[in-house]
């Protein structure tokens, strides 16, 4: 699938769902600055993933301007959401590695995320879904300012929860579709 076309879907999905539904307090703002990026990789496996990670968190770090956070998506990723976890924990080495730890927070979204204890169609588990895998990468300085000036930031997923329970049938369906890819 073409890149630009593969951005378009995930730009769709952050403005029909994170930002409509409020899933993400903090995402309105650095979206409607455009200071998110985007970056897609056709890298279908673990060390193609890991190196392209490294070289993404190199260019974020010592290249590119200023920006809000970044999305590191990978269409072609073939080996489920369980390996994809496990590929954003080595990702979080890679950055212990290079010692941008205290720079950059990684966040998993995958179209069949769900939490332990779920299964992917917990309409809970919509919250980590996306129309593909890809990992979320965030400056823990601009999350540490988002948090502390949210009036309650611990109540954030609980809030997402009870609000995802109670859409109607529809509105589900509606989200869900954002996720197909087509």
């Amino acid at each position: 699938m073409d890149h630009e076309l593969i951005v378009k879907k995930t730009r769709k999905w952050i403005e029909e769902f994170v930002i409509q539904y409020d899933i993400c307090p903090f995402a309105l703002l650095p979206y409607r600055q455009e200071k998110i990026y985007f970056q897609c990789d056709d890298a279908p496996n673990y060390e193609s993933a890991l190196f392209s990670f490294a070289m993404y968190i190199r260019k974020l770090s010592f290249e590119l301007g200023d920006f809000s956070n970044a999305f590191l998506i990978f269409p072609n990723w073939d080996e489920g959401f369980s390996s994809f976890l496990d590929l954003t924990e080595y990702c979080y080495f890679i950055l212990q590695d290079m010692n941008l730890s205290d720079r950059f927070q990684l966040v998993c979204f995958h179209p069949s995320f769900y939490y332990e204890g779920e299964s992917s169609d917990a309409v809970t588990s919509l919250t980590n879904q996306s129309p593909f895998p890809m990992i979320h990468i965030l400056q823990v300085e601009e999350v540490s300012k988002a948090i502390h000036a949210h009036p309650n930031p611990s109540g954030i997923a609980e809030e997402n929860k009870n609000h995802l329970q109670k859409l109607e049938q529809e509105k589900i369906k509606a989200i869900r579709k954002l996720l197909i890819q087509e």
